[in-house]
């Protein structure tokens, strides 16, 4: 009888240590990552559905195109599936959500499989120019020292850039966990989870500039509209925060089993 009632409090407990939201399970000790949650895009969803959903808030990427140019569904993903870009793969919203440019923080894991140019991994240009750049996380090609660079435009029209240089190209072929802070006075650059490039925000202004431009992933556009810059591999779980996140919770990002950990990773 004792047994029995063990077993079943175990089981209460075991049950009562997650929860469960679209398809995400929350390990309820890391509840502080929901905090300022604003989207989390996992790429599970066959890419001629015309949308990817979020999977947490209500800002799903509605995007258009012509077939020949949507990302494929690759099953070698961090989190089951992924989106495979290529040369000419375009993912742009056709709306605008002011909500992304709330963020502090995006998290996202990619692997390049060609590194002979450079690789727009997500982007928010205004009118194409690069001077324009609201946000934006781009891999350099192998020429360029294989660099991460991650810049954003602040509300006062002050455009701030952070690069970071492994010394070798860990993107190719690997799975690499990215995340851009803009924090208070400063932004970072996170890989796999070790802070390797801090820089300071210049007159201290920390919000993204908001305009009326739609995000893009896998590429960017130049001052005419022309696609380039397409990044050339896979992207998966992109997540977006509106507050910084620590050095704990992102090591908690990193580890299977914790944080934004899904059913089956």
């Amino acid at each position: 009888m004792k047994k029995g009632i063990l077993i079943l409090f175990i089981m209460i407990f075991s049950l009562s240590s997650y929860s469960q939201l679209n398809g995400w399970f929350f390990v309820n000790t890391e509840a502080d990552l929901l905090t300022g949650l604003i989207s989390v895009y996992d790429f599970n969803q066959v890419p001629d559905q015309y949308e990817l959903e979020d999977q947490y808030g209500s800002n799903d990427f509605p995007f258009s195109g012509a077939p020949t140019v949507y990302p494929t569904q690759a099953q070698s993903g961090i989190l089951s599936y992924s989106y495979s870009f290529g040369s000419t793969t375009i993912l742009k919203r056709t709306t605008i959500d002011a909500n992304l440019m709330a963020f502090h923080t995006i998290s996202v894991w990619v692997k390049r499989t060609n590194n002979s140019s450079d690789g727009q991994i997500v982007s928010n240009y205004y009118g194409g120019y690069v001077s324009q750049n609201h946000y934006n996380i781009m891999l350099k090609s192998n020429g360029s020292s294989n660099a991460i660079v991650c810049e954003y435009r602040d509300d006062s029209g002050v455009n701030l850039s952070l690069s970071y240089y492994p010394g070798s190209d860990i993107w190719q072929n690997n799975w690499v966990h990215i995340v851009y802070v803009i924090g208070n006075n400063y932004q970072y650059i996170y890989i796999n989870g070790t802070k390797e490039a801090t820089g300071i925000n210049g007159d201290g202004d920390v919000n993204v500039r908001t305009v009326a431009d739609p995000d893009r992933i896998g590429y960017r556009e130049d001052e005419n509209g022309v696609p380039t810059n397409h990044f050339i591999g896979n992207i998966d779980q992109l997540i977006y925060w509106s507050i910084e996140l620590t050095q704990t919770q992102i090591t908690r990002l990193v580890k299977g089993g914790y944080g934004l950990a899904y059913v089956n990773w």
